[in-house]
């Protein structure tokens, strides 16, 4: 598979035992990253063995992938890296329980990530309640995380960082 964009070059083939003992990097998928971009090399025997293994859900998945010595799979890891191609970022929000992710591009303002969601929070933006994602985690939960102070208000000029979470303030 071959994706071109601007200065990218995104390519997705199997690699062999043999490209993988001339230096690739990691044991089951490898990437490189050359001068136009990025190669992932998944290796031909999880390919070949894939048919075979049972998926009897999520943790099964997980379990394997381990065994195997992946910490994402090949899927994961293509989304990522095209993403980086495409200069995009993912922001989260939430309502209740639910939790929704959001793309923007690389360098955009809260204003305009407030308008992926809706045009009138765009017009009426006032602030931006940040929680990175990474301390998010670390606290459990939105409650602890603003508890423990990593709750932030970012105005207008604020840019939006990969795996936020926010919570948009804006008038009517």
């Amino acid at each position: 598979m071959l994706v071109y964009q601007m200065a990218g070059l995104l390519v997705e083939r199997a690699a062999d035992a043999e490209e993988v003992r001339l230096g690739h990097d990691g044991v089951h998928v490898h990437e490189l990253d050359i001068h136009v971009g990025h190669v992932l090399l998944p290796d031909k025997r999880v390919i070949r063995d894939m048919p075979h293994l049972k998926w009897h859900g999520q943790f099964e998945r997980c379990r394997v992938m381990k065994d195997l010595g992946l910490e994402q799979s090949g899927l994961q890891k293509l989304v990522r890296v095209g993403y980086g191609l495409l200069n995009l970022i993912t922001f989260y929000t939430t309502v209740g329980p639910e939790l929704r992710a959001w793309t923007v591009f690389k360098g955009t303002k809260a204003p305009q990530a407030a308008g992926k969601i809706h045009s009138d929070m765009e017009q009426g933006f006032i602030k931006a309640e940040i929680i990175s994602y990474s301390d998010f985690i670390r606290a459990g939960s939105l409650a602890s995380a603003k508890e423990e102070g990593h709750l932030r208000l970012e105005g207008k000029d604020y840019i939006i960082q990969d795996e936020d979470i926010v919570h948009f303030r804006f008038s009517q």
